[in-house]
């Protein structure tokens, strides 16, 4: 899902640099962009933050390997 709205945020914005439309158009494209853009930057905080939370829990919380 991330993947496919950072994309149509990256074709939005590169329908906005062609300066052959009209200003409006590349305004309201600018704008579709922007929220676009919020969700992947979400999701890949969020999975960051898993991760960091998956590698270090064991390590903070005193886990030992019962091997």
């Amino acid at each position: 899902m991330a993947f496919i709205y950072s994309s149509l945020a990256t074709f939005g914005l590169m329908y906005l640099g062609m300066s052959a439309v009209d200003f409006s158009i590349r305004l309201r494209y600018f704008t579709i962009s922007l929220i676009l853009i919020r969700s992947p930057v979400r999701s890949l905080g969020v999975a960051f933050a898993l991760g960091i939370y998956v590698a270090l829990a064991p390590i903070c919380c005193g886990h030992k390997n019962q091997t």
